[in-house]
């Protein structure tokens, strides 16, 4: 345990000691700071369409989940797999006395913690404006919504890292994630009864655990998200286990 708790904090300290990953989350925090800033007096207004303060929030966590994060994800996961490999960097990782599959899990995990960083921090900003400027808001479930969103963000992380195993260079890997993705969200947008099969049309799960619906759908959803990252996590440390370096 305390050699993969330091892998993570290795794997972890090579994402933060890139700049463009502080500069992405500030304007993330400074156009969250603005939104809710903004709609504290005036409320929000999008395709005609009106959402008052408490709606924010979540409108701003589907953004992050549906938009931002995928394309952070996919960045990260091209730096850690794909641009390792060409660099030959993987290859003195594995120099150290870990295991391929501490090597791979510490790298997946330290993704995921700084998406729920990401995630976590977004939504501290919200909740000290709103607290601030005495608005309504009901934290806990603002917390729970923001805290269950990880679950799907796996299933993108797990997906990422099997395109860029599979990727030959970084810039390739995260185009390759990018437009396999959109495809997945555009058959949805199609038929949303195709769509359902894959774990992409539900990054908003969150909605059904903090709004009470049925058991049996929340649980076939979660069940379908588990079992992608289950899948997507085991073929890309198949091919990790098999990459010659």
């Amino acid at each position: 345990m305390g050699i993969f708790a330091r892998s993570v904090g290795v794997e972890l300290n090579k994402i933060l000691i890139r700049k463009k990953y502080y500069v992405l989350v500030a304007i993330e925090l400074i156009i969250t700071a603005v939104i809710v800033l903004f709609t504290s007096e005036n409320g929000l207004a999008i395709l005609g369409l009106s959402f008052d303060m408490p709606s924010v929030p979540y409108i701003i966590l589907n953004a992050l989940l549906v938009f931002v994060l995928p394309l952070i994800i996919f960045m990260l996961c091209a730096d850690l797999f794909t641009n390792e490999i060409e660099t030959g960097t993987l290859k003195a990782v594995l120099l150290r006395p870990i295991g391929r599959f501490t090597a791979f899990a510490s790298k997946i995990f330290s993704v995921a913690l700084y998406v729920l960083l990401n995630l976590m921090t977004v939504c501290a900003v919200i909740m000290a404006i709103k607290i601030i400027l005495g608005s309504r808001a009901d934290i806990p479930a603002l917390l729970a919504a923001y805290a269950i969103s990880v679950l799907p963000m796996l299933g993108l992380i797990a997906f990422a890292s099997l395109v860029s195993l599979t990727a030959g260079n970084s810039s390739f890997a995260m185009f390759a994630s990018m437009i396999l993705y959109f495809v997945t969200q555009g058959i949805t947008v199609v038929s949303a009864r195709v769509g359902a099969v894959f774990f992409t049309s539900h990054l908003s799960v969150y909605r059904m655990i903090i709004t009470g619906n049925p058991h049996s759908a929340l649980l076939n959803t979660l069940l379908l998200i588990l079992s992608s990252i289950v899948l997507m996590s085991a073929a890309a440390f198949w091919l990790f286990d098999r990459k010659e370096l």
